[in-house]
């Protein structure tokens, strides 16, 4: 039986009275949130935690003013459906510390293939990494390709696999480098 094309975006603009706010998410592990330009401005000493409304960020006003933030070892959240076998997804990401990136053929937490990267020390670099994850090699996984790339921190990235006819493509875009305070 033939299914349609679905599409699926998230840009985790939620509403406030809205209790479950990764409603369309499966917290695999880790611990997942979302993250706000307020934070970030708070985080940056911009403004004071406590800041009057009129101070703060808006929502409205801000092209990107929710991210989703992991933390934890071996930190996985999905969405989508078991049945997939053809897809293509993305995602802007930020460098830091760890390694971060994109998760597919996800069977269990220790079984599954990623598009990842992290931050390179004391150079301006970072690590691309395609790897697939099994229970004898987990959280680590097996290196199946991977590329150094400029890279500063706290710049964007965006990642990108498509998944189709037995094949995997990643994809990336350097897409911002923020200013230094």
């Amino acid at each position: 039986q033939k299914v349609g094309d679905i599409t699926f975006h998230d840009d985790f603009m939620v509403p406030e009275e809205q209790e479950i706010q990764l409603a369309d998410w499966d917290v695999e592990s880790g611990v997942w949130r979302l993250h706000t330009a307020a934070d970030n401005a708070v985080d940056r000493h911009n403004i004071e935690p406590d800041a009057a409304e009129g101070r703060r960020p808006e929502p409205d006003r801000s092209p990107n003013f929710y991210s989703l933030q992991g933390q934890g070892t071996n930190a996985i959240i999905t969405s989508g459906y078991g049945f997939y076998d053809a897809y293509d997804f993305e995602a802007a990401v930020q460098s830091g510390d760890g390694e971060r990136g994109l998760v597919f053929y996800l069977q269990s937490t220790n079984r599954y293939h990623a598009f990842t990267m992290k931050m390179l020390d004391d150079v301006a670099a970072a690590l691309l990494l395609l790897k697939r994850v099994t229970p004898a090699n987990a959280p680590q996984g097996e290196i199946l390709g991977a590329a150094r790339i400029p890279m500063t921190e706290d710049q964007w990235l965006k990642m990108r696999v498509r998944l189709y006819q037995d094949r995997v493509e990643c994809i990336v875009c350097l897409l911002y480098t923020s200013p230094s305070p």
